[in-house]
């Protein structure tokens, strides 16, 4: 999708017009990327009181790319609240607060100003937003699951993804909260970097997050 569309009045009517409301790809129903079903992976895993872990996309050097091969932090057990003490931090960690903002995040050690800038942009347009990250979410009863939606090729595809994030001194490698405990940019971030198969591509490539 063009920056140009983007940015029209009524861009997300254009968008869901592509497909029939209800149809695989449309809004409603996205394809599933890598066929996994967010609802019933998630079901299953809090049904057994286990935490997800993406093997499709592990949280291991080989979904860092050619980027230096950091370690691998997971938010087990509420583990999100233990880096947010090696910040300093007493806050409780949140998916979302008071709805999202361009003013939510800043850059870390990844030169991804590119992708910042298209998410800053989306955060304007409410109900396109609400598609791409579906703000249902929580650290309650997550199993490590999340998932994000991308507008590609003429349709949406649901992309699944579990809470392992590479880390930095004890920060979080590559975008984060500015206020320190908001986990929804971060977490959007490696959705895409999934969909585009490597950590790396988001130093590399230049193109939208919706195309």
């Amino acid at each position: 999708m063009s920056k140009a569309l983007v940015n029209m009045p009524g861009c997300t009517s254009i968008i869901n017009l592509s497909y029939q409301d209800g149809s695989e790809g449309s809004s409603s129903n996205p394809a599933k990327y890598n066929n996994q079903n967010y609802g019933q992976l998630k079901d299953s895993h809090v049904r057994r009181g286990t935490e997800f872990v993406d093997k499709t996309f592990p949280p291991n050097n080989s979904s860092l790319g050619d980027l230096p091969k950091y370690i691998f932090i997971y938010f087990l057990h509420r583990f999100e609240q233990e880096i947010l003490k090696r910040q300093g931090s007493s806050d409780e960690a949140v998916f979302c607060n008071k709805g999202a903002s361009r003013f939510d995040f800043g850059q870390g050690s990844v030169g991804n100003c590119w992708f910042l800038a298209a998410i800053s942009a989306l955060t304007f347009h409410k109900s396109l937003m609400v598609q791409v990250v579906p703000m249902d979410q929580s650290f309650k009863d997550h199993a490590g699951i999340f998932h994000f939606r991308f507008w590609r090729f003429g349709h949406w595809v649901d992309v699944v993804i579990d809470d392992h994030l590479p880390v930095l001194d004890n920060k979080l490698l590559s975008v984060r909260s500015k206020s320190g405990n908001e986990f929804w940019v971060p977490l959007l971030e490696k959705a895409y970097a999934k969909y585009e198969n490597k950590l790396a591509h988001l130093h590399f490539e230049h193109c939208s997050m919706l195309h």
